[in-house]
């Protein structure tokens, strides 16, 4: 959807959200949790050029683009020690340091944090940062270290997973990096209810109007309607099936 003759925001086939300025056609981008990759597939649709930066805990994804560089740490508050991510046989995007289906089953993987990273792979800017890592998102995103990314990163798209944080601190925790957000000058637009997609976009570099925010909520509640109305009757149909 256009929002304005110079931005328009973007919807990927996994729900990721991101505004595209017009004639912005290189950009770089840090993906937290690269997955199979399929983010990287989407940005590849949208612009002529880009550079990825991934992380991605599990090693048996694996990355054969030259643009695309894959690194494997697990993302954490702390660098430089092994910690343990838990495999998940089933489902291998849900593996995590957080959620354990089998607490025998698990790697030992080195550590980075967010602010780490970048200053390992020298990152100076980045157009997209995407974090999406199964519970330890409230591990990285502190009040540093949003300070830090209001300097270098223009837009952030992060997955909340309440349901795998256990000391109960979920609520305080994300009110308290909502706030470091708001006071670092980031606009944000939640997609969902439940706080599993929500845009982070930087008034440092990208200056939206009020007409643009207007649009921007507008979109946001018509994609949540659709949403909604989908599962719904996905939910009817399977229900009319099993009778």
């Amino acid at each position: 959807m256009k929002l304005s003759k110079r931005n328009e925001i973007i919807k990927t086939k996994d729900s990721h959200h991101f505004i595209k300025q017009k004639g912005r056609e290189n950009v770089t981008v840090v993906d937290l949790g690269f997955n199979e990759g399929k983010f990287e597939k989407s940005i590849a649709k949208v612009f002529d050029n880009f550079t990825a930066y991934c992380v991605e805990a599990n090693p048996k994804f694996l990355n054969t683009e030259d643009n695309i560089h894959l690194d494997n740490f697990l993302l954490s508050n702390k660098s430089s020690v092994k910690e343990k991510f838990y495999l998940d046989s089933n489902n291998d995007g849900a593996s995590s340091k957080y959620f354990i289906s089998d607490e025998k089953n698990y790697l030992l993987i080195e550590t980075i944090t967010l602010k780490g990273y970048y200053n390992y792979r020298k990152i100076n800017k980045a157009d997209i940062l995407k974090i999406n890592i199964e519970g330890a998102e409230f591990d990285i995103l502190d009040n540093e270290t949003i300070n830090f990314l209001s300097k270098n990163t223009e837009q952030i798209w992060v997955s909340f997973h309440n349901f795998l944080v256990s000391d109960n601190r979920y609520e305080l925790r994300l009110k308290e990096i909502y706030n470091a957000f708001k006071l670092n000058k980031f606009y944000k637009i939640k997609f969902s209810l439940n706080d599993d997609a929500v845009l982070f976009i930087n008034k440092n570099f990208i200056d939206l109007s009020m007409k643009e925010r207007i649009y921007l909520n507008l979109f946001k509640y018509l994609d949540g309607l659709k949403r909604r109305l989908k599962i719904k009757y996905l939910w009817k149909d399977n229900v009319i099936k099993k009778r």
